[in-house]
């Protein structure tokens, strides 16, 4: 195979597997108890976003029980102690939206944001039980019904979530991608 044709194929790979500016990211969590926060830091790089809560009768976290009734707290993370709550509050919600769903709940009990010309920047998104104490500023308070209670984020695009590590796809096109380059090595020193 000569040069040309090896990086031709390369470029088609990364072209087809590129990942999709609009793609949805997924991220799972367990709220510990009552009081607690399922908390979910991400990067938004301007634009609409929608955040859907998939929780109500969800089975598919570690505990195998969702949250009943959600609630969503979305604030600017100015940096301090994720559960000072101290950044500005820029959306919270309770009830689900049919017409705008896309986790595919059919569950009144699950929440959803739709925020439109979101501008870029470091969000916090805090994942509770609705119908506690709550006044959408920094007193908000979970009441979270049991001990430990699973969710399941949808955001409609891609956003920068703290903390969650490169998917095994990555690891696995990386890896793919050495291996051409040494096949394409070792053909040009024979």
């Amino acid at each position: 195979m000569n040069k040309s044709c090896l990086w031709g194929a390369v470029c088609a790979a990364l072209v087809f597997t590129s990942p999709n500016l609009n793609a949805a990211t997924v991220v799972t969590g367990t709220v510990a108890g009552p009081g607690e926060w399922g908390l979910v830091q991400f990067g938004h790089s301007g634009g609409d976003l929608i955040v859907d809560i998939l929780a109500a009768g969800w089975t598919g976290g570690a505990t195998g029980l969702g949250i009943e009734d959600t609630l969503i707290t979305l604030y600017t993370d100015d940096g301090s102690p994720l559960t000072a709550f101290t950044g500005s509050l820029v959306a919270l919600n309770d009830d689900y939206f049919p017409w705008a769903g896309i986790d595919g709940s059919t569950s009144v009990s699950d929440s959803l944001l739709e925020l439109i010309g979101l501008g870029a920047g470091d969000y916090l998104l805090a994942i509770g039980n609705c119908c506690g104490a709550f006044t959408g500023d920094s007193s908000v308070s979970s009441g979270i019904q049991a001990p430990y209670l699973d969710y399941q984020v949808t955001f409609s695009r891609d956003v920068v979530v703290s903390g969650v590590p490169v998917p095994a796809a990555a690891w696995l096109f990386g890896s793919g991608l050495l291996g051409l380059a040494g096949m394409a090595r070792r053909k040009q020193s024979v």
